[in-house]
């Protein structure tokens, strides 16, 4: 082989090698950033879920859907870790509409939410759930709210074939002019819960409430339909509204505003 030969040769193996280099670091990028971004990687779960199965998501994931329906046997959406699930003008049913736990983060509006089964949506320790101008039907609670979470509700409503909310212990929940009913009780509250409600109407065809020892609800110009029972150590109280209620300043939530 003349040197004119070689030299081209080696030319095309040096070509040849610093373009496979080129395309493994670009692989190497493009999969760095799936796993790393986590608004990336909702994306394409989004795009990829067809609406017939549960979507789930986990980690950093940022899950935005508007406008979708969708009609599952199982949980439509479940959210773990620090999974944000911000959800517009959708229409879930299933087992369970939405559940979050770990410190996921859940917004809705505008939207309607049906569990079968379980619950509208079940907001699990440690998670945080604003809710707006939604309808939430569950069959044993439109809203769990587990030991320690914390969920606000803006308008809408919520009713079950049991309790229309259902709050664990050191559970902190906001209800601003919702309309509540529950075959057997509008809100049941967990021991050293804390429910601040302003308007709005909880019914319950056996209880309008039911407080465990220690919780505390607050009651600001808002209708009742039925028994309120307390425990031991638990207190009602009802107030008007000469002035506007401060938001929950011991734990106040940071939640995306759904758009």
């Amino acid at each position: 082989m003349s040197d004119k030969k070689k030299k081209k040769a080696k030319i095309g193996k040096i070509i040849g090698a610093s373009a496979g280099t080129f395309f493994a670091i670009l692989i190497m990028a493009v999969v760095g950033i799936y796993f790393t971004s986590g608004t990336l990687r909702g994306k394409l779960k989004v795009w990829m879920w067809k609406g017939n199965g549960t979507l789930r998501c986990s980690g950093n994931d940022v899950i935005k859907i508007s406008g979708k329906t969708a009609h599952v046997w199982d949980i439509v959406i479940y959210a773990s870790g620090h999974c944000k699930v911000t959800l517009n003008k959708v229409d879930f049913k299933g087992k369970s509409g939405v559940y979050v736990s770990g410190n996921a983060v859940l917004a809705v509006k505008n939207s309607t939410l049906h569990g079968t089964q379980n619950h509208g949506i079940s907001v699990n320790s440690g998670a945080r759930a604003t809710v707006e101008n939604t309808k939430v039907f569950g069959k044993s609670a439109a809203i769990y709210v587990g030991n320690g979470a914390v969920v606000t509700v803006k308008g809408g409503s919520l009713t079950s074939l049991r309790q229309g909310m259902h709050l664990g212990s050191d559970a902190e929940v906001r209800l601003e002019n919702v309309k509540v009913k529950g075959r057997t009780d509008g809100v049941y509250v967990g021991s050293s819960a804390k429910v601040t409600a302003v308007g709005g109407v909880i019914e319950g065809k056996m209880r309008a409430f039911y407080v465990s020892s220690n919780a505390k609800i607050t009651l600001w110009e808002t209708k009742t339909l039925g028994k309120l029972y307390k425990r031991r150590g638990a207190t009602v109280s009802r107030r008007k509204l000469d002035k506007v209620p401060k938001p929950m300043a011991s734990r106040p939530l940071d939640l995306p505003t759904p758009k």
